[in-house]
């Protein structure tokens, strides 16, 4: 898809309410990562990202499969949130809470899309901007 029709996409098929820049930007945000990629007619899945992911989806059915440990160290958890106010306050209220830290070991929260803070009070804002520094 082009930036145009994932724009129109978002906004007919989700009802988001996003701006065409806003989107753009996520766009190049993803394809800085090497998520996505420019084809010829559009964005699309990036071929590396696709291995990485198979690579780890097989790693994780060996080790169910086989009831070992993941072949990998680390551990990953996913999950998604319905809108982008409850990612923020997920971050500024929740994190912490789920995901304790009291040995202080250094941690990775990959957020993959870009998402604004409006919504949010001045005082999430600021325990979000605590806990990003923390972790």
């Amino acid at each position: 898809m082009t930036i145009k029709q994932l724009d129109h996409a978002l906004k007919r098929e989700f009802g988001m309410d996003v701006t065409y820049q806003a989107v753009h930007k996520a766009i190049t945000q993803l394809e800085e990562e090497k998520l996505i990629q420019k084809g010829e007619k559009g964005y699309q899945l990036h071929p590396d990202w696709i291995t990485k992911i198979t690579h780890l989806s097989n790693s994780i059915s060996r080790a169910y499969l086989t009831n070992s440990p993941l072949d990998i160290e680390k551990e990953f958890t996913q999950f998604t949130l319905p809108t982008w106010l409850h990612v923020g306050r997920f971050g500024a209220f929740r994190f912490d809470v789920e995901y304790p830290n009291p040995e202080n070991k250094s941690g990775i929260c990959n957020w993959i899309h870009v998402w604004p803070v409006i919504g949010l009070s001045s005082e999430e804002v600021e325990v979000l901007q605590k806990n990003y520094h923390k972790n």
